[in-house]
């Protein structure tokens, strides 16, 4: 593996200049190791002290705060909430082993979300109340994930909710800029829980058919969100 600390200046700044380029990063991550695909993954945060702890910067990923890694020290889990990160991250540095990321709190921390960089291996993004900007491809999610949260960004342009994971239980877009008419009508039957509400300008219909128990009874109705759009409820 190439680390962060062992390869020269001008192959660090190569390495950066990938970053710019989603579908290089993602062949390139094999190559390295966990380290140096976090240190790229946050490589436009100001400042990382809240991430490095105490140390002004650390090559031991077990210091870093709110990083969590499984038996074989492979990254699992990232939980950053108020830790004042100004800038951008680059998703398609995530390493390949983590499941779960947390984000949140953070209103400097601006950019694009590029979901077609995520790992397969995703089960929960958080990423809310935050300042991202900029439109998400849906299409593209892991197809195990069970929980998304963008809310409360500035995202944009007409969500896709026609291909979502079949794995899909949670997932707020609520309080962005989203506009446009969705097709409510392919929500995957594991969703029990969506907010679209504040989304103004954002308009269509949802079928809830998936909701009816054995009964035939409609249930958790409550656990769809439209407050402050045109969206519509149709069971």
């Amino acid at each position: 593996f190439l680390t962060f600390a062992s390869i020269s200046f001008s192959k660090v700044m190569r390495i950066f200049s990938l970053a710019a380029d989603p579908a290089l990063g993602k062949v390139g991550k094999e190559s390295f190791d966990q380290i140096t695909l976090m240190e790229l993954f946050v490589q436009d945060i100001e400042d990382r002290t809240n991430i490095y702890g105490s140390e002004p910067y650390t090559s031991n990923i077990l210091q870093w705060s709110g990083v969590y890694l499984d038996n074989e020290k492979k990254v699992i889990r990232i939980a950053w909430q108020r830790k004042s990160l100004e800038g951008c991250l680059h998703l398609e540095w995530l390493p390949n082993t983590l499941k779960v990321l947390w984000i949140s709190l953070h209103p400097k921390l601006t950019g694009s979300l590029d979901f077609t960089a995520l790992p397969d291996t995703m089960k929960e993004v958080f990423l809310r109340k935050n300042a991202f900007d900029g439109t998400i491809d849906l299409r593209s999610l892991p197809h195990g994930l069970t929980d998304l949260n963008v809310s409360n960004n500035r995202l944009e342009s007409t969500p896709d909710l026609t291909c979502l994971p079949n794995t899909l239980e949670l997932l707020s877009l609520g309080e962005n800029s989203f506009s446009g008419s969705i097709d409510g009508s392919m929500l995957p039957d594991s969703l029990t829980f969506l907010s679209l509400s504040g989304n103004t300008f954002l308009e269509g219909t949802l079928f809830l058919n998936h909701l009816y128990n054995d009964e035939g009874d409609i249930i958790q109705v409550k656990n769809f969100h439209t407050k402050d759009t045109k969206v519509r409820l149709m069971d």
